[in-house]
């Protein structure tokens, strides 16, 4: 009994030593930058328009895509016809900066309502429009999964477009101290059990 309260006890000294360390890694293998200049289209996946459209924007001036695609989000229904829904804010951001921008339809009536929704409709997209290179514009904790979404679903249906994604990161909290923040603490922890499911649901496509 000693020696297992005392192995207890040692354990718990070194994670508080390197618990820090410990939860940088863990968002470390959520948050994946792999983009690269020269894209043909910047696509941002729907949702959080206040961070994603910023960055794919960014992207755009700085050459590393030569047009930006939106895709095409169920829309919610909101109650208050002076609430705008994130697509909507999307377009709004991107018509003030006079960025010429086109939405990828969806195969969903209404549109799409997941991740794995939106990779279906961008391939088959891509289908009509060949296009050599594109990059995903995602929140930050969400890019290891869209990428292996994205990968999955193109090699399932024969696309041989490169995929890349870059993180637009919170405004809210830093990446590397996500723990400290409520909002963080719901993003990655609901993101591990998302990308568990993901896992195990594309496993065989």
């Amino acid at each position: 009994m000693v020696k297992k309260i005392c192995i207890a006890v040692i354990v718990g000294f070194l994670f508080s030593l390197f618990y820090e360390n410990l939860l940088r890694w863990y968002a470390d293998f959520f948050v994946v930058d792999t983009a690269t200049r020269g894209a043909d289209a910047i696509v941002v996946l729907g949702g959080n328009s206040r961070t994603r459209i910023p960055q794919a924007i960014t992207l755009l001036k700085n050459g590393y895509g030569k047009t930006i695609l939106l895709t095409q989000p169920r829309r919610q229904q909101i109650k208050y016809k002076f609430i705008q829904s994130e697509y909507d804010i999307a377009k709004l951001i991107l018509k003030h900066e006079k960025i010429h921008y086109a939405t990828i339809p969806s195969l969903k009536p209404g549109g799409a309502t997941s991740t794995l929704e939106e990779a279906y409709d961008v391939a088959n997209f891509l289908k009509r429009y060949r296009l050599h290179k594109i990059i995903i514009v995602t929140d930050a904790f969400h890019t290891h999964r869209a990428l292996y979404t994205f990968q999955k679903v193109f090699r399932s249906e024969d696309i041989y477009t490169k995929v890349e994604v870059a993180p637009a990161f919170s405004h809210k909290y830093k990446v590397y101290s996500w723990w400290k923040s409520e909002q963080g603490l719901i993003d990655y922890i609901t993101e591990f059990f998302k990308f568990v499911i993901y896992f195990f649901t594309l496993w065989n496509i």
